[in-house]
């Protein structure tokens, strides 16, 4: 069959509407990149907080306050690098370890603890034994976030310059005993020089998981599902009358 000359312009039209709509469909429908001042394209990283606990090594032998020489140490509290510290507790736990009396018990030690981190001091006294936690909050914890960046070495270094020195504290710590035990008993009094105490130090942190995102697809102005079944509908359209 011949076509007419005004048949063959709508066919070489049609198929010219068509090859268009297939480019703009594959232009929008492929992976966005975002590219970086210098020109290098960008690749987005999620980062994500999760928390992560820790304690302190104490020395046993060192847990002692005599009544005349008071403890007194710096706990130096470290969550590994590029994590930030949020909280830091001591529990501390003792027992008067030289009291007499059978039914009423006498010679009570009196343990009085402070622990101090920068402007903040927590006091703590009790008699005859006891226990007690003190509880620090140190950083907020970090919100999770998306990074765009060249590779995830510059996410790490940039997080680890965010959060530089949030993974560490300072705790000065002083504790005293005053024994219970009268002069009139010069031989009690004599032999109770002091109290042991337990002292245990637990922390959490919050160190970053960092993931690389996978490129969105799909247009981000508008373009959906429904508008691509629309274009295919009338691309198929075209085709149609091409064909006719």
């Amino acid at each position: 069959m011949v076509l007419k000359k005004s048949d063959k312009i709508i066919a070489i039209v049609g198929v010219l509407i068509l090859v268009i709509a297939a480019i703009s469909i594959v232009v929008l429908y492929s992976p966005s990149e975002k590219v970086g001042e210098t020109g290098t394209v960008m690749k987005t990283f999620s980062v994500t907080w999760i928390k992560g606990t820790g304690t302190v090594p104490m020395n046993k032998d060192d847990l002692y306050a005599g009544k005349k020489s008071p403890y007194a140490n710096t706990t130096d509290v470290e969550a590994p690098e590029g994590s930030v510290l949020t909280n830091v507790q001591f529990e501390l736990t003792w027992e008067d370890d030289h009291i007499y009396g059978l039914i009423f018990k006498r010679g009570l030690d009196t343990l009085s603890a402070e622990i101090a981190c920068g402007d903040e001091l927590q006091p703590y006294s009790e008699k005859g034994g006891g226990n007690n936690t003190f509880s620090f909050d140190i950083e907020y914890q970090p919100q999770d976030e998306s990074v765009d960046a060249e590779n995830i070495s510059e996410v790490e270094q940039a997080i680890k310059n965010k959060y530089s020195d949030k993974n560490k504290a300072s705790f000065d710590v002083t504790v005293k005993v005053k024994t219970g035990e009268k002069l009139r008993r010069p031989l009690k009094f004599l032999k109770d020089k002091g109290n042991d105490f337990d002292l245990v130090v637990s922390y959490e942190y919050y160190y970053p998981q960092i993931i690389e995102e996978e490129p969105e697809t799909g247009g981000d102005d508008g373009y959906d599902e429904t508008t691509q079944n629309e274009a295919a509908h009338e691309s198929l359209m075209i085709t149609n009358l091409a064909r006719w």
